[in-house]
This record gives structure tokens, sequence and C-alpha cells, in this order.
């Protein structure tokens, strides 16, 4: 049974501040990235997921268990996914289109965003749009390594509809019953790769770029 999620609306425009506060959250239901499909060692760390909507934004949230952060990486649409990073990827028409969104963020809020039929012709984010794009990130600062300290972190995206438009030139909307499709992934950095994902992977080394996996998100 392919993984389902329900999306649920948040019927007024909420200011930032209030998206990134975590008791705006506790009320919206949860997934949980609990398949290891290339699992070899170490801790399975916990990652909870959330999205919601308001018409014109998807805004997702990422909690992330984690004792062994780190993100190096600080140039837009660089390579994130070599960090602590969570990924969001978002097909809009699977009926009839193969193109999909990739949305990869690193622990220190490092985006990378594209859009694409497969991993090797996609099209990315500019400047101007990702500033579009105010992303939270619980740990301070543009670099982090690895510390004994380390216990979990935490990401909250709001993403305009108007920035997927521009990226895909589609005439996206939202409204109570839209069907698309996607998956949530974990990469954890250096020492824990964790390869964490939400709708289960059969494929023989790791690779998130898989639609065919995607589990179904309906908006409410």
């Amino acid at each position: 049974m392919a993984s389902r999620y329900v999306v649920p609306r948040i019927e007024q425009r909420l200011h930032l501040d209030t998206l990134y506060d975590a008791a705006m959250w506790e009320t919206i239901p949860s997934l949980e990235l609990a398949a290891f499909p290339w699992y070899r060692s170490g801790t399975r760390h916990r990652t909870r997921a959330r999205l919601v909507h308001d018409g014109e934004r998807i805004i997702a949230e990422f909690v992330c268990e984690d004792t062994h952060i780190s993100s190096r990486i600080i140039d837009l649409n660089g390579a994130v996914w070599n960090d602590s990073c969570v990924e969001l990827f978002l097909r809009p028409d699977p009926a009839r289109d193969r193109h999909y969104f990739n949305i990869e963020i690193n622990a220190c809020g490092t985006l990378l965003m594209a859009w694409g039929a497969d991993r090797n012709t996609r099209a990315y984010i500019g400047f101007d749009d990702a500033k579009d794009i105010k992303i939270f990130h619980s740990v301070s600062g543009m670099l982090k390594n690895e510390s004994p300290h380390d216990t979990s972190w935490r990401i909250v995206a709001p993403l305009p509809l108007s920035v997927f438009r521009r990226l895909s030139g589609l005439p996206l909307a939202i409204e109570a019953g839209t069907r698309w499709t996607g998956n949530f992934y974990r990469c954890g950095g250096i020492t824990n790769p964790q390869f964490a994902c939400w709708s289960p992977i059969d494929h023989p080394v790791p690779d998130f770029h898989r639609p065919e996996y995607f589990g179904e998100l309906e908006f409410g």
C-alpha cells in the first residue's frame, strides 16, 4: 500500500513568526521517515515531518534527532545532501507529467531547489526566487561542525506557490482535493548517513530521485 498523507489547510495567512513557532505545529498530524532502505550501521535517528498549506504556500516542518550535526555547504543549490539535510520531493501532476520538484535544506538552512523529469535534467532556482523562501533553522550560523552536545535540529520552510510556478512554468494551484505525489528524505552528514525516507524505496544503491516510489499527498 502506498504511503499517504493529508496536507491540512490553515485558513488564515499566518505570519512567519507564527509558522516558525513549534506550538503552531502541535495539532498538525506528522509523518515519520521510518524507512532505511540502505542502512548499514549507526543509530537510526528519528525524523518527523509535517506539511500544511494556505492556498498560496506549502509549509514544511522537519524535526530531526541527531547526535552528529554537520553543515558545511553555504552556496545556493550546492551539494547540501552531503550535510545533515532534509529533502522534500513533490510531483504536482503524477498522472500526465514526469517532472517533479526537489527541495533540499541542510541544518543551517542552505537551500537547493530544482525542477525536472529526472536527476540529470533539472532547472535550478535562482537567487531572486530563493529570497522569497524564508527558512527557519534551529542551528544558528551558516556552518556547523559535529559536537558531543548535538541532540536535534529543526527546519521550517514556507514555500510560495509563486516560486513553484516560476520554476516550472506551470499554472499550479492548490484547493481542497488536489492530489500530488511526493516523498520526504533525510541525509545524515559525515558520521551517520541515515538515508531515511517516508515512502519506502526498493533500489540497490542510495537514490532519492525515484518518483515511482512517491507516496500520495492530498490537500485539504
